[in-house]
């Protein structure tokens, strides 16, 4: 398996090296920033390596990090929900070009950040999404209706046959291409439209494989591909991937870009099509601070002898590589929004402390009633301290 990784990475390196030999061809000199939102979906690390490696020269002059948009509603992305959003410029653009479905009814999932424009233009939009705090967001700023809690791995009969137009932002993996694939063919009247995010081709190893295999799964689920709009979507660099970046020495603002795959519902769904087994993601418990998540391994709440944490990363408190593929991923007890992840021992202490801290009690009083519960060392107590300063500092 390693060797088959190794000549597949190798294989990836190499397409990756000629784009980018292709792309700084011209006497002018690019900056980072256009390599990088050029390279088809490559991470800024991935193409940094392959500067460095073969001496390719660019300019930083765009390099200075810029000031995340705030749209006051929705609490801060977390990378355990794979959750990338789009920049304000893409907002703008779509809720323009959707103007031809404002008398139709539209379905969004995992499409967040266009929900409350299009209810804002009294177009009848409803949301699925598995988070509930993400739906509570909306709850709290006025936004009650079309709300839809549920996993789309599952099937959701009550809606079928019930919308014009479906938008879907998967998670970038085929099982959940799959999933929301399916979904919106039963979702859609015949005749209704999918317009689908699909990753770059550079993306990661294999995914030109993957963008064949969605078009063909999406065939077999009744659609009809009509066009493909390259580069439609741009996506604001989260919080905890400006951390990944930045303990990397980058800076690199909305490089993220994918494709808009415009499809239409011609056909049933064939009987024998299946959805790829969902992968083994953690079930978290998450808790609220403001605008910051923490979220706690569900499975890992057992019983140590002792409460102490490290890093889950041994390179860094910051997690320094968001793609599930990471080899220290299973390691993750807690992680936050900002990207910091330990591995915790004595887990059920933490989550008794952030049970109080959301209850409203003062951080000495939470500390005295875990000293009393968990019959607390004082070594325990330091270490508990030390790690609830790094998560709020």
């Amino acid at each position: 398996m390693d060797s088959n990784f190794d000549i597949n990475n190798a294989i990836y390196q190499h397409e990756l090296l000629q784009h980018i030999k292709s792309l700084t061809e011209s006497e002018s000199r690019l900056s980072f920033h256009e390599i990088v939102s050029n390279s088809e979906g490559a991470s800024p690390i991935s193409v940094k390596n392959i500067l460095d490696s073969f001496s390719i020269e660019y300019t930083n002059e765009d390099s200075i990090p810029s000031s995340l948009h705030n749209n006051n509603i929705l609490s801060d992305p977390h990378p355990a929900d794979f959750d990338w959003r789009f920049n304000e410029a893409t907002i703008n653009k779509y809720l323009y070009d959707l103007i031809n479905f404002s008398e139709k009814k539209i379905a969004l999932l995992g499409t967040k950040t266009i929900f409350t424009g299009l209810v804002d233009k009294k177009i009848d939009t409803t949301i699925f999404n598995r988070s509930a705090s993400l739906l509570n967001d909306f709850r709290l700023n006025g936004y009650l209706d079309g709300l839809v809690e549920c996993d789309l791995f599952n099937k959701q009969p009550s809606f079928n046959n019930h919308f014009d137009l479906v938008i879907a932002d998967p998670p970038w993996y085929l099982e959940y291409y799959e999933a929301f694939i399916i979904r919106g063919s039963e979702f859609l009247n015949t005749g209704g439209i999918l317009h689908l995010s699909v990753l770059k081709k550079l993306t990661r190893p294999f995914a030109a494989n993957d963008r064949q295999e969605i078009i063909i799964y999406a065939q077999n689920a009744g659609f009809e591909l009509v066009e493909i709009i390259p580069n439609y979507f741009t996506y604001e660099t989260p919080n905890f991937e400006r951390n990944t970046l930045k303990v990397q020495g980058l800076y690199c603002e909305n490089w993220r870009k994918s494709d808009l795959f415009i499809f239409k519902k011609i056909n049933f769904i064939k009987n024998e099509i299946v959805i790829a087994n969902k992968s083994n993601d953690a079930s978290w418990i998450e808790f609220k601070w403001k605008n910051k998540k923490i979220k706690i391994k569900q499975d890992n709440i057992q019983e140590d002898s002792f409460f102490y944490f490290e890093s889950a990363d041994p390179s860094n408190i910051v997690f320094t590589n968001v793609s599930r593929r990471s080899p220290y991923r299973e390691r993750i007890d807690v992680w936050t929004s900002d990207n910091l992840a330990f591995r915790v021992y004595k887990l059920k202490i933490l989550v008794s402390y952030f049970e109080l801290l959301i209850l409203g009690k003062e951080y000495n009083h939470i500390i005295l009633v875990l000293k009393s519960q968990f019959l607390l060392s004082e070594q325990e107590a330091i270490n508990l301290t030390n790690l609830i300063k790094i998560i709020f500092e």
